[in-house]
C-alpha cells in the first residue's frame, strides 16, 4: 500500500513539474548544457521536442468530458 501511494505521488510531483512552456524549458538546457562544460564535459545530445496541446470539452449521454 505504501509504494503504491509513493508512486501516485511520484507521478503527480513530476506531471506539476513537467508542465512548462517553451521558453522555460530553453533556458533550463541552456543552463544545464553551461554546467557539463564547466565539469569538461564536451560531447552530449540534445533532443528538442515541444506541444503545445489543447483541451477540448464535449457531451456524451448528459455528461462532460475533457480530453
Amino acid at each position: 500500500m505504501r509504494s503504491i501511494i509513493f508512486l501516485l505521488l511520484a507521478s503527480l510531483g513530476t506531471l506539476a513539474t513537467a508542465q512548462n512552456d517553451e521558453a522555460h524549458v530553453d533556458k533550463l538546457t541552456s543552463e544545464f548544457t553551461q554546467k557539463l562544460s564547466e565539469r569538461n564535459i564536451e560531447q552530449y545530445a540534445v533532443s528538442k521536442r515541444h506541444c503545445s496541446g489543447t483541451i477540448e470539452m464535449f457531451q456524451i449521454n448528459g455528461k462532460v468530458c475533457s480530453s
